[in-house]
């Protein structure tokens, strides 16, 4: 129970990073590389926090105030990692805006919906909030997963469940989990992702993609 609650520390302390830099409009990754030069950084990334053990293990911080002890740290970065979702919805909201698309009505295909990378388990997966927070926006959104078959119980009226391959007219590619799958995602395969000729907004929260995409005149990278 302690190493989840470190774990959960450790990560909100990053993704506190993450909306620090933003509103100071510093590039989180860059800063994050930056820093990892010093040899005892420890390293981690921004990412959402769901699953049944670091984000229900925290609360261990009730048994304290049962006990008469406030355990402020413990809770502070419970809440840091409970609006993460909210973060990374409104980032994606403001960077339409900001190229030019309409917010309402805009395509978001959101790559990846299991609380962790590569297992198909969804318990406490914050990507269901993150989608929550779009749809509330007027996004029309998309989903994929490679571990999550499309007439899964888990498929929602929410969203659309399609193959990575059916993402097509998007506005916005947001890969919010680090499955294997997504790695070797090139260029030409996200752009034949936008509308016909358009740019596409994409925000991979996690770092998973390997490729350059300095090269690419239609992907807008955005960035935490």
């Amino acid at each position: 129970m302690i190493e989840n609650v470190q774990r959960d520390l450790n990560i909100a302390f990053v993704n506190e990073l993450a909306q620090i830099f933003s509103v100071m409009n510093l590039n989180t990754e860059e800063v994050l590389k930056a820093a990892r030069t010093k040899w005892n950084f420890w390293t981690s990334g921004p990412g959402l926090v769901g699953g049944h053990c670091i984000g229900v293990d925290p609360y261990l911080a009730y048994g304290a105030v049962k006990a008469g002890y406030s355990p402020d740290l413990i809770l502070a970065g419970r809440k840091v990692n409970s609006d993460m979702p909210e973060f990374v919805a409104t980032k994606i909201v403001k960077s339409l805006s900001k190229n030019g698309k309409p917010v309402k009505g805009s395509r978001v295909g959101i790559a990846g919906l299991t609380f962790k990378e590569n297992c198909p388990d969804v318990r406490n997966s914050k990507v269901f909030d993150v989608i929550h927070e779009l749809r509330g926006w007027g996004c029309e959104v998309l989903a994929s997963d490679p571990f999550i078959p499309l007439e899964s119980e888990e498929t929602n009226p929410n969203f659309t469940m399609v193959e990575l391959s059916d993402f097509v007219d998007l506005d916005v590619l947001a890969i919010l989990v680090a499955h294997d799958a997504y790695v070797a995602l090139k260029p030409q395969e996200i752009e034949q992702m936008s509308w016909d000729g358009k740019d596409i907004l994409l925000l991979d929260l996690k770092g998973v993609l390997t490729c350059d995409l300095s090269s690419s005149k239609l992907i807008r990278k955005v960035v935490l």
